[in-house]
């Protein structure tokens, strides 16, 4: 089993300068983290920041520190109140190049497991030891009775920042690197490649917009991919969608196997995973789940509702993007714009952003049934919206060079942008969460809780309309979103190539 910890940038940010400002005396924190469970690895993702001032302490000095009982007493219950996993950090006295546990760690440590194990049944405990150059952490696994200390394989200081601890550095495989990327490591190095190749990336909505985030991020380097998306390429698709033929329309190529396509045209060794499925599947979601960067190039609001509880609940980076056309009757066009919302984990998410419309996303999800009846009365639309090449690129763009900022940093960071082309304008917008959010706070939301809290049933969809929700039949059409994906039923490939 491997074990990876997961930080958000803020938390990481706290725990270093606690644990590193003050080097005249070993200092100590916690990190009660939820867990992401999938094949054979396990990723703990941290959700409550605990940081001891010294009168938490029994004994603290330069080379040695105790805890209070009654502290430990007190995170003990935190802990069980939410099923949560213990981390303990501590600093080591000096900086050198070399980090490692001390005898008293290993048996206080090994002691602390076995109690944390009977107590919280279920849990994990770990540690980290660290100093201003290097780190070392590992787990503690606990089977029949018996206690011993596993490595961790890396930890997420945040954003994309993964570092190996000093026990497991193994030869950087960033010294070689393939001829196709040699123009740009003249600009950023060998370290992008590196990076891109440890990312994996699942993106939702592969069509005229994913599809030409997806060529980009293949010639930059990303060769691990989860694409998901239930459509097939049509005609009206062809002015957008990159690689596309008429033969694909033809065929009704699912829209996954022909960005498969771009994929292995890029880079033939890429590893991509297809799932022509609606992103409420269950199989979707276990999927997205092991991802790295989630990236939702959708025009609804469901998919954007489903991967922004994902990268909440389980701390993986997500980013929106979008567009908008609006054009009146007489062909005037009145808005040609689009924009990334790129939420930083830990303090604001896309709900908190006003990304997504909450009643529209349940209609979206909504039986066939209701949804007639909806678009009898003109709340839920099928027509298609406008769509065009340039718009898409320039959008698709903007949005891979912050993705390409996210995992090797080289500018400065724009967390929303959009972009008014018929302005010429690019305007940064910043947002900020003055109140507690019920997905992303770490509180009252979902934050880092991982398994422990089953994510909604996405399948099982409302057939009536919540007596709670009044529907006003005199609602014009223009204070409705639309969403532009035709019901179609996409061609089914055996199960051992598409998914």
């Amino acid at each position: 089993m491997r074990y990876r910890i997961i930080l958000t940038k803020g938390m990481a940010e706290e725990l270093k300068k606690h644990l590193l400002t003050d080097r005249s005396k070993e200092q100590m924190a916690v990190t009660l983290c939820g867990v992401n469970h999938f094949k054979n690895e396990t990723r703990l993702l941290a959700r409550h920041l605990i940081l001891f001032p010294p009168e938490a302490f029994q004994t603290q000095s330069s080379a040695y520190l105790e805890l209070d009982q009654a502290v430990q007493r007190q995170i003990l219950t935190l802990a069980a109140s939410e099923g949560l996993s213990q981390i303990d950090w501590h600093s080591h006295p000096g900086d050198s190049s070399y980090i490692g546990f001390s005898g008293t760690d290993d048996h206080n440590e090994s002691k602390l497991a076995a109690y944390l194990h009977d107590k919280i049944p279920g849990t994990l405990y770990g540690s980290v030891v660290v100093n201003r150059n290097v780190f070392d952490t590992r787990i503690w696994e606990t089977r029949e009775d018996r206690v011993q200390a596993k490595p961790v394989e890396s930890i997420r200081w945040g954003d994309f920042e993964d570092v190996s601890p000093f026990s497991s550095r193994r030869r950087n495989d960033q010294e070689t690197t393939d001829e196709q990327y040699s123009r740009q490591v003249a600009a950023f190095g060998k370290a992008l490649q590196a990076r891109l190749r440890n990312c994996k990336i699942g993106i939702i909505g592969v069509g005229g917009l994913g599809g030409i985030v997806v060529e980009m991020l293949s010639r930059l380097g990303c060769d691990n991919w989860v694409l998901v998306d239930d459509d097939v390429v049509e005609v009206t698709n062809l002015n957008r969608l990159p690689g596309s033929s008429r033969r694909d329309a033809y065929y009704r190529t699912l829209k996954v196997r022909l960005t498969q396509r771009n994929i292995a045209t890029a880079n033939p060794y890429a590893k991509t995973t297809i799932l022509p499925l609606t992103v409420t599947n269950k199989r979707v979601i276990d999927s997205l789940k092991s991802c790295d960067l989630l990236i939702v190039a959708t025009d609804n609001n469901s998919s954007r509702l489903i991967a922004n509880r994902i990268s909440v609940q389980y701390l993986i980076p997500l980013i929106h993007i979008g567009v908008n056309i609006e054009v009146n009757d007489d062909r005037t066009i009145t808005d040609m714009s689009g924009e990334y919302v790129f939420p930083p984990l830990g303090e604001w998410c896309l709900q908190c952003a006003g990304i997504i419309d909450g009643q529209m996303a349940g209609w979206e999800l909504a039986d066939e049934g209701l949804r007639s009846m909806l678009r009898e009365r003109g709340y839920v639309k099928d027509t298609p919206a406008p769509a065009v090449y340039h718009l898409n690129g320039v959008i698709a763009a903007l949005a891979v060079a912050e993705i390409h900022n996210f995992v090797f940093p080289y500018k400065p960071v724009h967390r929303y942008l959009t972009y008014d082309e018929l302005k010429g304008e690019l305007l940064p917008l910043e947002v900020s969460n003055d109140v507690r959010c019920t997905i992303c706070d770490n509180e009252e939301g979902y934050l880092g809780l991982g398994d422990l809290e089953p994510l909604p049933d996405y399948e099982a969809k409302p057939k009536a309309i919540p007596s709670s929700v009044e529907i006003d039949e005199g609602a014009e059409d223009t204070d409705l979103l639309s969403p532009d994906a035709p019901d179609v039923e996409p061609a089914i490939l055996p199960k051992e190539e598409s998914l």
